[in-house]
């Protein structure tokens, strides 16, 4: 099954959607899971509270008791919501896109919804022709506020929807990135991020009005993001891809990557290729075993500069990017750590 978003309520319930409609949720941190098919796609679950939540995909459905039972709000054979946010009970958004048959010809179209009661009522707030046939552009993917104004929704090439009247009214800016878009997340007011197709990475600290790009070190596509902190992030993506920053993404993120469908049989570290670098180094490494994996840059002196991985891992090879745009050239040192094992090497940076 194809996982599209989950959302955790606390330590022990979590909820995920996927492919075909099918909802997952445990409530003892995953040890045993509870299968509930809601019919049709399901790409967005949002809860604002323990009892109460939204799923969306091909139909918009609520629930009031954590998920035991949910209620259809709103079904239209040629709608589709990819994503879903609400502020309060009342007030929230839907944006997806729908289509309509004229002539044989499927003409598409992007769209946002809004509700006021709950979820009882939903007015359309935007529409715009995407195209037709072969020739369609894709449905708008993601949509987050940042206030009661303030809104976003993103999904189209290159295109960032902004509305600053509750989503009553949206305009339309370039960001000029040839990518597809597919989640947009704000952790406050002020930090927020942009991720899409190729490991684009987008960043803003005031508000959206300025976006700059962060390095993730993948051409994978990134898929969803969420923060800890302001500090500690995670994006997953396409062909397992995970990426985790410890300071903000800081110019860049660290990915994880795990390469190989063959188990590996012993722990092992390779060198770091290319290297010499300049600035962007790979290094992979093997785990037999589920295990706690850290691995660790050190400059000549030996003191420790930057950790690139420090979490449990389930067997497998990887591959972890080492971005030293910030570092003068030298010779450093990566080393592997485990419960049982540890293993270094030295690779030479020359700018």
């Amino acid at each position: 099954m194809h996982i599209y978003e989950s959302t955790a309520l606390s330590e022990n319930v979590l909820f995920t959607v996927g492919y075909g409609g099918v909802m997952l949720k445990t409530t003892n941190q995953g040890v045993n899971w509870n299968v509930n098919y809601l019919g049709g796609g399901s790409y967005d679950i949002k809860f604002i509270n323990q009892f109460t939540g939204w799923a969306v995909g091909t139909k918009i459905f609520k629930t009031t008791n954590t998920g035991e039972t949910w209620v259809i709000q709103l079904t239209n054979a040629n709608y589709e919501w990819n994503s879903i946010y609400f502020k309060d009970e009342l007030t929230g958004w839907a944006a997806g896109g729908d289509w309509i048959a004229q002539h044989i010809i499927f003409q598409s179209y992007q769209r946002i919804d809004k509700t006021t009661n709950g979820g009882q009522n939903w007015f359309n707030v935007h529409r715009v022709y995407s195209g037709s046939g072969l020739n369609t552009t894709p449905y708008l993917k993601s949509i987050s506020f940042i206030n009661e104004s303030t809104g976003f929704a993103i999904g189209v090439k290159d295109t960032l929807l902004k509305s600053t009247n509750s989503g009553l009214n949206w305009t339309v800016t370039r960001l000029n990135y040839n990518v597809l878009l597919n989640k947009i997340y704000f952790l406050s007011t002020d930090t927020g991020w942009i991720i899409g197709n190729n490991g684009l990475i987008l960043k803003t600290n005031d508000r959206g009005l300025n976006w700059f790009q962060q390095f993730s070190g993948v051409t994978e596509n990134l898929l969803d993001i969420n923060c800890l902190n302001s500090h500690d992030c995670w994006i997953t993506g396409t062909n397992g891809v995970i990426l985790h920053t410890t300071d903000g993404g800081g110019g860049s993120f660290t990915g994880i990557n795990n390469t190989e469908n063959t188990l590996p049989k012993q722990y092992s570290i390779y060198q770091n290729y290319p290297n010499p670098f300049n600035p962007v180094t790979n290094i992979k490494f093997d785990i037999p075993k589920r295990s706690n994996v850290k691995i660790s840059i050190y400059d000549i002196l030996g003191k420790e500069i930057s950790i690139l991985v420090n979490e449990e891992l389930n067997p497998g090879t990887f591959e972890v990017n080492w971005d030293a745009s910030n570092f003068p050239s030298g010779m450093y040192f990566y080393k592997l750590f485990t419960d049982d094992f540890s293993e270094s090497k030295k690779m030479v940076l020359v700018k």
